[in-house]
Parts: C-alpha cells; sequence; structure tokens
C-alpha cells in the first residue's frame, strides 16, 4: 500500500541521486507506527534502486532473533549476491567474530575490547566499499528496533564513514515504548548525513483512492471517512477493512466474524508490540470506557506513570482515540483474544478500583457480573442499587444478570426476598415462562407471613398472567389497607392490585369498580398520583365509561407525559388499551408505533409483545389486514405462545382473523 507516500519515496530517491552523482553517503530513518506502511515502503524503494543502477541489501530485525549475534549483519550480506571469494572472506570474518570479547553498549565508550572486532569492522566496511564499484550500495534496515547489539554495532561503524562513500542507509523503526537502544539512536540522530522520514496516518482522501470507485462520489467518500474512524488511518487496518469489503464481508462494520481480517489485523498491531502495550490494550477493552492513566495503573497494579507510553503507542497505532479504544470491534478483537480467566481477572480488579473510585453502582456492578465473583460485603449493596436502577432505566436485562448474582449472596431473608420480587420482575419483561420457579418462591413466602408482606403484592401481576386469580384475591385480601387514605394521598400498591384483579376477573372486588368517577380522577393528577395507577386508573375509565370521564384525553395525556421514560414501557399498555377500547385504534395504533421505535424497547420483549399484539388488534379495526398479521407474526415471534398465559388471546385472534 504506497497511498499517500509519494512524498516520502521522493525524499529517498533524491538522496539515492546525490549519493550517486556526489559520491555523498547519507543514513534515513523511516518511522511510524506498527502497520504504517514502513515495510512497503523500503520494498518499493529497493525495487526501484535496483532498477536505477543501484545495488541493495537488505534484512529485518526480529524480536525472536535479538540474541543471535551478528544477525542483521549476516542477513544483509547474505542478501547480496556476492562474488565467492568475498562471500568466503565474509562468512570468516562473521565467524571469526563469535569468538570475540562481548561488545560494549551500542554506541557506548570505546574500551579495550573494541580491538578484537576492528578486523570485523573494518573487513565489513572495505567489502562494501568494494560493492561501491558498480553503483551505489543501498543498506535497507526493517525493524531496526528489534536488531542484535552486535549488528547494531558494525551499522554504526559504518554510518560514521558515509560522508565521502556511494553507500545509503534505511533504517524502519516502528514506536515502541522505550528505545530498546537509546545509545545507538542518540548517535544515528547526531550524524550529519541524517535524515528522519515520519509516516502520517492515512487521510480521507487517501483512503478514498483504496476504495473501489470515483474518490470524489458521495459513497465512496462516506466509506472512506467510516473506515478512518476505526482505524485512524492506520494502513494495516484499513488494508483488512478492504480485504473485508473486497470478499463480501464486514457488511457490517459492528458485527464481527469469527477469524476475519480486521480482527487478525488488530491482534497483529497488538503483538508486534511489547507486552505492556497490550496489557494496556486489554485492560481499556474491559473498561469500556474512557479512562485515565491513573486509573490504568490501579487496574494493572503499576505506577499510573508506566501506562503513559503505551498508551502514546496505543493512540500512534491507531487503536485508541482519546482515552478509549477506537472502536467497538477493536475491543472484542481484543477481548476476544483474551482467556476466560484474564477477563474474569480483569473484570473482578475493575469493580474493586472503580468501587474504591466512588464510581455508580451500574458500572461497578457490570464488572462484579462479568466477574461472576462471590458476592459479599460491598457488592450486595452495588448490585442491589444496578438493578433498580436498571429496571426503572428499561434494561431487565442488565437487571437480571445483577439479580442472578446476588441471588447467591449469603443475606436475610428480607433481602433474599426483595431480590426474588425484582428477579421476577425483570425475567418476566424477557420471558414469563422462566418466572416459574420465583414466583413459587414468592408466594411460598408471602403465604408463609400471612399475605402481609410487600411480596404477596408483587406477585400479583403475574398471578393473573397465569390465570392463578384465587392466589392473587388471596394476596390482595391479606394485605393490609392502611395505605388507602383517600385519593388525594399517594397510593400504595394495594390500590393498584386491587383495581388489576377488579378489571380482569370481573366477579372479583366488584365493589372497586362500583365507584368508578371516584378512582378513575387519579387518571388526571400527575402531581399526586403514581403514573402505574393513573394508568390502571385510564383503563379502568375505558372498561366502565362514564359521561364526565374524557378517557381518549386522558389516556393520551399519560402516554405523551411517559412515552419517553426508559422505565415506563410497561405501564404505558394500560393507556394504549384504553385507546382501543374508548374506540380510537388509529391513536392506538399510533402510539404502538411510537413505543415500538423506543430503543428501550429492543431490551424488554415481553412488553415488546404485548404492545406488538396491541397494534395488531389496532391494525385489524382499522381494516389493516397486512399491518395486523405482520403485528401479531411479530408478537408471537417476541413471545412465544406458551409464554402468554391468559393473555394469549390477545396476538392469536388478530392473526387468526387476518
Amino acid at each position: 500500500m504506497l497511498v499517500q507516500q509519494e512524498e516520502q519515496i521522493t525524499r529517498l530517491r533524491r538522496v539515492f541521486h546525490a549519493c550517486e552523482e556526489q559520491q555523498r553517503g547519507h543514513v534515513a530513518l523511516v518511522t511510524g507506527a506498527v502497520g504504517s506502511g514502513k515495510t512497503s515502503l523500503l520494498e518499493s524503494f529497493g525495487e526501484w534502486t535496483a532498477g536505477s543502477r543501484g545495488q541493495v541489501m537488505s534484512a529485518t530485525g526480529s524480536r525472536a532473533e535479538r540474541g543471535l549475534h551478528l544477525g542483521v549483519v549476516g542477513q544483509l550480506f547474505h542478501s547480496a549476491r556476492l562474488a565467492p571469494e568475498t562471500a568466503a572472506h565474509v562468512e570468516k570474518l562473521l565467524r571469526d567474530a563469535t569468538s570475540a570479547v562481548p561488545l560494549p553498549e551500542v554506541g557506548g565508550e570505546a574500551s579495550d575490547g573494541d580491538r578484537a572486532w576492528a578486523p570485523l569492522l573494518h573487513g565489513l566496511f572495505t567489502t562494501l566499499i568494494d560493492l561501491t564499484a558498480n553503483g551505489p550500495l543501498v543498506l535497507l534496515v526493517d525493524d531496526v528496533h528489534h536488531a542484535d547489539p552486535a549488528s547494531l554495532h558494525c551499522l554504526l561503524y559504518v554510518t560514521r564513514r558515509l560522508r565521502h562513500a556511494r553507500i545509503m542507509v534505511v533504517f524502519a523503526e516502528a514506536s515502541t515504548l522505550r528505545p530498546p537502544h537509546p545509545l545507538f539512536r542518540a548517535e544515528l540522530l547526531s550524524q550529519p548525513h541524517f535524515s528522519r522520514i515520519g509516516l502520517p496516518p492515512l487521510t480521507v482522501d487517501a483512503v478514498a483512492r483504496l476504495v473501489e470507485g470515483a474518490v470524489d462520489d458521495a459513497d465512496t467518500r462516506a466509506t472512506a471517512e467510516h473506515y478512518v474512524r476505526m482505524t485512524g488511518g492506520n494502513p494495516l487496518l484499513t488494508r483488512a477493512l478492504l480485504d473485508e469489503r473486497a470478499g463480501g464481508e464486514g457488511s457490517d462494520h459492528d458485527v464481527p466474524s469469527v477469524g476475519d481480517a480486521f480482527d487478525q489485523a488488530v491482534l497483529g498491531c497488538l503483538y508486534r508490540h511489547e507486552p505492556g502495550v497490550r496489557r494496556v490494550a486489554q485492560a481499556l477493552a474491559v473498561l469500556d470506557r474512557p479512562a485515565s492513566t491513573e486509573l490504568l495503573g490501579h487496574l494493572l497494579d503499576v505506577m499510573p506513570a508506566t501506562t503513559v507510553p503505551a498508551v502514546r503507542v496505543l493512540r500512534t497505532s491507531g487503536l485508541m482515540e482519546c482515552d478509549q479504544l477506537r472502536h467497538s470491534r477493536i475491543l472484542r478483537s481484543i477481548l476476544a483474544d483474551m482467556s476466560a480467566d484474564e477477563r474474569r481477572s480483569l473484570h473482578q480488579r475493575a469493580a474493586e478500583v472503580l468501587h474504591d473510585r466512588g464510581a455508580e453502582a451500574s458500572v461497578v456492578a457490570e464488572h462484579l457480573v462479568a466477574a461472576g465473583a462471590a458476592v459479599t460485603g460491598w457488592r450486595v449493596p452495588v448490585l442491589q442499587d444496578a438493578a433498580g436502577h436498571a429496571l426503572s432505566s428499561g434494561r431487565p436485562d442488565v437487571a437480571a444478570a445483577c439479580l442472578r448474582l446476588l441471588a447467591r449472596a449469603p443475606v436475610d431473608e428480607r433481602q433474599r426476598t426483595a431480590t426474588t420480587e425484582m428477579l421476577v420482575n425483570a425475567r418476566w419483561q424477557i420471558n414469563p415462562l422462566t418466572v416459574n420457579g420465583q414466583l413459587t418462591e414468592l408466594v411460598q413466602t408471602a403465604r408463609a407471613a400471612g399475605w402481609s408482606t410487600d411480596a404477596s403484592l408483587s406477585a400479583v401481576p403475574y398471578l393473573l398472567w397465569q390465570g392463578r386469580i384465587d392466589e392473587a384475591a388471596e394476596a390482595v385480601s391479606g394485605f393490609s389497607a392502611d395505605e388507602e387514605q383517600g385519593p388525594a394521598a399517594p397510593p400504595g400498591r394495594l390500590r393498584i392490585m386491587q383495581l388489576l384483579i377488579s378489571l380482569s376477573h370481573p366477579d372479583h372486588l366488584a365493589s372497586v369498580r362500583q365507584t368508578p368517577a371516584t378512582w378513575s380522577r387519579a387518571a388526571g393528577a400527575p402531581t399526586t398520583v403514581s403514573p402505574l395507577l393513573q394508568a390502571v386508573t385510564v383503563l379502568g375509565a375505558a372498561l366502565t365509561p362514564t359521561a364526565d370521564n374524557d378517557t381518549v384525553t386522558t389516556a393520551e395525556q399519560i402516554l405523551q407525559r411517559h412515552h419517553t421514560d426508559d422505565g415506563a414501557l410497561g405501564l404505558l399498555t394500560a393507556p394504549l388499551l384504553a385507546l382501543l377500547w374508548a374506540g380510537r385504534s388509529d391513536r392506538a395504533a399510533v402510539w404502538g408505533d411510537v413505543l415500538l421505535d423506543r430503543p428501550v424497547a429492543q431490551h424488554a420483549p415481553g412488553w415488546r409483545a404485548v404492545i406488538r399484539a396491541i397494534r395488531a388488534e389496532a391494525a385489524l379495526r382499522v381494516g389493516d389486514l397486512p399491518g395486523a398479521e405482520h403485528h401479531a407474526r411479530a408478537a408471537l415471534e417476541d413471545m412465544p405462545a406458551p409464554a402468554w398465559g391468559v393473555a394469549i388471546a390477545g396476538p392469536t385472534p388478530s392473526r387468526t382473523r387476518s
């Protein structure tokens, strides 16, 4: 990939021509992030040199071969087409050097040991000079940061003597946590015939040239902009996306596939860096939110300052933007590469660190759930708070995860019952079939207490859904009526449950319906009455209409007031039904679509199914038979027939009649 490298190629060619025409040597250092195209640049320049009367010798450093004595120098000479006698001479020099005394630090002070290396250094340089008789000589060393110390010592010897030699040395170096050979680098940068050539990230224009289609085409540019946002302009990551595009993969760049090109490119970037970089990337993936170096340090149990170089490297390579990983696919690629134990350990540590730093309960609980650790001490109230917040925010799936973990905690009976209440609520919204065990436990607890606890009222809606009316009535009749102090007082759950029983089973609690004008006024008192009671009373007003009740207006007011509340999806089914039964199927259809379009509906398939069933009936009543069929079918897909309980009449007739 040589897009956006024209300037760098031109600079190298200019130096080559100066070397050829003026017999003036030069050393260049190509720098850039891992995957920035340094290797491609060196290969392209090497091919051009070979076709321009130049000679090329090349080598590549390797982390695995850092301990291989003179490994890079050996590669250089083995890549050249040497005469047999010259090759034999070089082999002898290299062989003799293996028995020499150890080298001093690369670029360091001279010592008596240097004398043992003098024949090798002089012999190699002389050989290079002899090769220039046929044209300029270019030495290309990729990944020089991985070169062995002995080879670096030899290369420094050469670079010091380039002033009047037709030799050009080009090194390529990636960003690292710290320079592995700082003295070598310092002396290299101090050479008078030295230049640094940087490779910046790809721009949108550059990526657009790589995407099939006209550069100025709107779709092409949009794709290029998307790729740059995902990769930060890293050529390796960009090429992976282009390969996916060419292969028909990655049509949705937010959905990864196992072993796809982009995942492998992400891991390639990480594994070509030091383990410390990968560790910081793993911490960022586990946190999945912006993180300061201080937080990363505490999470990894290291000094925060030690994470600064790793963050710099991750930003340079395009994997990180600001204080977090750049894209969700990068995050998922990193998590998928971690073992289950590694993820659990980091999540456990993240929960502890974030809790100590005063993070919100929902944030801490996310890591506790992922770690699956034992729930004791401070973890109990954190999970309770997080579950309550998740339910009120319309995330029963998150609440259920917290509550399942909390159910294993060693807590007292009161806390255990409260956990069971919340778990029934959360799991019902996902799949009513899954609450049978917890609901039975809740009923047994309530019955053992004489139906005098909150657990008895909590069980009522689910008992009604399953057709267990006698138990529901028993629960209500055994609960104290102390909370009912009149319509102006804040109503308790008892009143709401009485209304539910009375409306769903007219042969029970008939007295509740004998004064509809009194209790239905609650629907129009938003400042003094709970939203749930308002919703149930407007439903009752629709079923038992009176002349002084404007059911349609009241129902729409409730929907207008609460349709943006994330946790209100369930209670809004009541005014939606009220519109249907008040003869305004058209308005029920409109509001049904509004509620189904809310993002929160995606997380509560139980309530989504109920709303779809109402929407199907509304479509049927306005003559939209295809719409009725569509919504009825969708309702049964969201919640299979066995899960509907006594409400199976909701979606089924609409589908049958359509």
